[in-house]
């Protein structure tokens, strides 16, 4: 029986509380369309996936712009979390994405800064080196501190050149901002660095 003729049937006697409600959900769902409506209801089930993204491996990539944990190399082929490579134990503690879709990462084993290209799957340094930071000046010869506070965080060689930001201890967290500029919190060196988008200051 259609709604039309359920109302027409209440309609020779009184109806009661319950029954008005029946009514009104039945109108609403005739405006609805019901077989619409519980077909939108209806919970759509997606398969749980993880994808390694980074890391996982001691067998790092050997490339003319790597270094001995990978930077340069794709990031599935790099080790993460300390300055040798290692499979597993190592300690990783920060990441953010930015507005390209960039994974930065808080490399707190290797005491530097990483990213992660959405589009080539590259890992490369933001901040921070293996060794000791390059020599870095500001304006005529004026020196920087031993973060190299001031200077170009990445000297664009996934920094095997000895970077300019150096001596980064233990960095735990990054963020980064609308505008791309580079947050990170040293645990550490007790600081909050953080790299210009703008500059590569």
């Amino acid at each position: 029986m259609d709604l039309r003729g359920r109302m027409m049937r209440l309609g020779s006697r009184k109806i009661g509380l319950s029954e008005w409600k029946v009514i009104v959900v039945l109108v609403a769902l005739a405006g609805l369309g019901a077989p619409r409506l519980l077909a939108q209801a209806a919970p759509l089930v997606l398969p749980y996936t993880i994808t390694t993204v980074g890391g996982g491996t001691t067998t790092v990539c050997t490339t003319t712009s790597a270094d001995k944990i990978g930077n340069g190399c794709p990031a599935t082929q790099a080790s993460f979390g300390a300055t040798s490579p290692v499979a597993s134990g190592g300690d990783t503690r920060g990441i953010a994405v930015d507005s390209k879709g960039n994974i930065i990462i808080a490399d707190t084993g290797a005491s530097m800064v990483r990213k992660i290209n959405p589009r080539t799957g590259l890992v490369t340094v933001v901040a921070g080196s293996l060794s000791a930071a390059a020599a870095c000046t500001l304006g005529a010869g004026t020196p920087v501190d031993k973060y190299g506070d001031g200077c170009v965080a990445s000297d664009g060689t996934a920094n095997l050149n000895g970077g300019y930001t150096g001596n980064f201890n233990k960095p735990r967290g990054v963020y980064v901002a609308p505008n791309g500029d580079i947050y990170i919190a040293g645990y550490g060196d007790y600081m909050i660095h953080k790299v210009s988008a703008a500059t590569g200051v």
